[in-house]
């Protein structure tokens, strides 16, 4: 799981992230993402915290995540490909958007399982995909690409 973190805060100001673990599988590990310093820690164990002083103001979300993750691990391409947007830019366009390069798969879904389109081809960061006539609900999109596969759930 990824949780986007807010942050409001000024520039200058250090923050410190810090965590005390209850309920959570002892399988279960957390690491925080910090995308400007593209550093990732982890804060399950005892005494683990991650501090940094801001060198501009923030307000909000973007810059750092939360992951849970069952192994001991955080791999660099489920960051990736977590990191993709999937959404319908118009009622004829779904828009592929993140760290997508080279080569890629595209299938979408309907709830029943049934493929209704599937494509291949090269993307770099931004693709749109033009939707066939599809009734509203619930789909799911898969893409693979030489990072890995992702699924994700989409309403048309």
């Amino acid at each position: 799981m990824i949780v986007p973190v807010g942050i409001s805060a000024d520039a200058g100001k250090e923050i410190s992230f810090s965590t005390e673990i209850e309920n959570l599988p002892t399988d279960i590990k957390v690491f925080l993402e910090d995308k400007t310093t593209n550093t990732i820690t982890r804060l399950d164990e005892l005494n683990s915290e991650y501090k940094v002083t801001l060198n501009e103001a923030l307000n909000g979300t973007g810059r750092f995540y939360l992951h849970t993750k069952s192994s001991s691990v955080l791999n660099t391409n489920d960051l990736e490909l977590a990191s993709i947007s999937i959404y319908k830019s118009n009622n004829e366009t779904l828009t592929l958007k993140g760290n997508l390069e080279g080569e890629v798969s595209f299938k979408l879904y309907n709830i029943l399982g049934k493929q209704v389109i599937g494509s291949t081809f090269k993307v770099n960061n931004v693709k749109n995909i033009k939707l066939p006539n599809l009734a509203k609900g619930v789909y799911v999109v898969n893409i693979e690409t030489n990072k890995g596969t992702i699924t994700k759930k989409i309403i048309l």
